[in-house]
């Protein structure tokens, strides 16, 4: 008997040891993977955060965007400009065929010029604009071509009347011209004149001012100056007196190093001349490229893809470059070159030249923060 409960005593002593042993194991491995799982959220952390990075570090450096937001706030750069300087003398960021950002365009890839808002433009320093009417009786709408955008001018206005009212250190040029219409010079007067009505105060007049073909911040902050391309409309600035570069049909992919050549001419032109000149500088073309190529050099429209090739490819050994386009190696022993876009190259020419008295207006299809930016710093160069 004392044998017999002898040994029902060790047995239950070795199940609360195999017992205690079990337990030591479960929380030991509790305990390692839960120090492994703490490490693989650290790493996951720390992954999305570099990922952040350099999503922030490639918006903030890209000269094309082709983006439904651009995460860039210049709302009140012109803050930074004295007074008295004039039109003439400013550096200005624009958008070509401002209004056409919608994705669901017809014949996206062509009509399609921006992704991002009027409103976003705006706010990441955009300050010309480039607005098409379409005569329709009782209001215009936007068009690009024969595609109408979405939008009418009354959206235009509002929009523009509540971006100067938050920053009224700030003007808006704005380009105005009559698209896909038949209407007589009569009928666009007297159907702007119902907008000039509502919005007169929004509007700069040369009645009104002291330098009609010239004016001063001073004179504009707060305001719109209208550049007009309909002759009938003419309390403002005429576009028929603006110095123009808009080499906007192209042959062939091949002519954007052309396009580069006349933009290029154009930025020197502007910079030598110390006159009461206004000069636009368009970088956007189209026909035998798309408006997003042009831009970016990009097969496809999508941010940061690939380039296009140029057909050219040459041994490594000769060591040659060519200025307007970008190489890697294709093969061993051999190196491919790849177009760069205009928006690339006006920002490198920027960088690398100095600007000492300013680019005019440069218009521009899809924009990037680069872009924008280094035209907005040569006013403080």
């Amino acid at each position: 008997m004392m044998i017999e409960k002898k040994y029902i005593i060790n047995r239950n002593f070795k199940v609360k040891k195999i017992a205690l042993l079990l337990v030591a194991i479960f929380t030991g491995s509790l305990l390692i993977f839960g120090t492994s799982i703490a490490a693989m959220e650290s790493s996951v952390q720390d992954n999305v955060e570099q990922e952040s990075s350099a999503l922030e570090n490639a918006e903030k450096n890209s000269a094309y965007w082709h983006d439904s937001s651009l995460n860039l706030d210049n709302s009140d750069w012109m803050s930074r400009v004295s007074d008295d300087k004039l039109i003439s003398e400013l550096s200005i960021p624009g958008t070509h065929d401002t209004m056409a950002y919608n994705p669901d365009l017809k014949f996206l890839n062509i009509t399609r010029t921006q992704t991002i808002s009027l409103e976003n433009q705006l706010n990441s320093g955009i300050r010309y604009l480039d607005i098409r009417l379409t005569y329709q009786n009782d209001r215009f709408d936007i068009n690009h071509g024969a595609i109408y955008l979405g939008y009418n001018f009354t959206d235009v206005l509002e929009t523009v009347e509540e971006f100067l009212s938050a920053n009224p250190s700030e003007t808006i040029v704005m380009r105005l011209k009559q698209e896909h219409s038949k209407s007589s010079l009569a009928e666009m007067k007297n159907l702007f004149d119902k907008y000039f009505e509502e919005y007169r105060d929004l509007f700069w007049t040369k009645d009104s001012s002291n330098s009609p073909s010239n004016p001063s911040l001073a004179e504009l902050r707060g305001k719109i100056l209208v550049v007009s391309e309909v002759d009938s409309i003419d309390f403002s600035l005429r576009f028929k007196d603006i110095i123009l570069q808009d080499y906007f049909a192209l042959g062939t992919v091949y002519n954007i190093t052309d396009k580069w050549d006349k933009v290029r001419n154009h930025i020197e032109l502007s910079n030598q001349d110390y006159s009461n000149n206004i000069y636009m500088n368009h970088l956007s073309a189209t026909g035998g490229a798309m408006p997003y190529t042009v831009a970016s050099g990009q097969i496809i429209p999508d941010n940061n893809t690939e380039k296009l090739w140029t057909g050219i490819i040459r041994p490594t050994k000769e060591n040659v470059d060519y200025p307007y386009f970008s190489k890697r190696e294709f093969l061993p022993g051999l190196n491919a070159f790849y177009y760069r876009g205009i928006n690339e190259l006006f920002v490198d020419y920027i960088q690398n030249n100095y600007i000492e008295n300013k680019t005019g207006i440069v218009i521009a299809d899809f924009p990037g923060a680069a872009l924008i930016n280094s035209i907005i710093e040569v006013n403080f160069s």
